[in-house]
């Protein structure tokens, strides 16, 4: 696929099968957010962890509905059987670069899963499930690093459509 294409048929999937995505496509969509742009080139200011296990899924899940009572979605993560959180070290200098680095990462990845066939939807409440220690400590985030958004991937159980390329932005040129 054409990048402006995955672009065009990248969605945010609410809805996924229970098949699990391939170890390939996992390893590819991990790639591309490896080469993601990244504040000063710190990587190592950066984790990634990817969730599979169900029972740590349900978990997540659980841990969003209690913190966030408003939601009323059945299942916050959609049924999707991976969860990626983006988890990064506080950087005084720049407190807000890992936000950034954070966002890079995770477009990066979701339109690599697009471009192979993976749904994929950007999230920030799973991240409210993680000050449960217990919790947290099944992620085996390490030490120092505070995980700042998630995405979800899986099998989209809803139709690909493209949309049309076109600024939606109120836009300004200087010449």
């Amino acid at each position: 696929m054409e990048t402006l294409d995955a672009l065009k048929y990248r969605k945010a999937v609410r809805k996924y099968k229970k098949e699990q995505i391939k170890d390939t496509e996992l390893e590819t969509i991990l790639a591309a957010g490896g080469i993601a742009p990244v504040g000063m080139g710190d990587y190592a200011s950066i984790h990634v962890t990817v969730v599979q296990n169900p029972e740590i899924l349900k978990k997540i899940s659980s841990a969003v509905k209690a913190a966030v009572p408003e939601m009323n979605a059945p299942d916050p993560i959609y049924g999707a059987p991976t969860l990626v959180v983006v988890s990064s070290k506080p950087n005084e200098r720049m407190p807000t670069i890992g936000d950034f680095n954070t966002g890079c990462i995770l477009e990066n990845m979701m339109i690599a899963a697009t471009d192979i066939g993976v749904g994929s939807i950007f999230m920030l409440l799973p991240v409210f499930a993680f000050t449960d220690p217990l919790l947290v400590s099944k992620l085996k985030i390490p030490s120092g690093f505070k995980p700042l958004a998630t995405m979800a991937l899986g099998y989209s159980d809803e139709p690909a459509v493209s949309k049309e390329l076109k600024n939606k932005f109120e836009t300004t040129i200087l010449r």
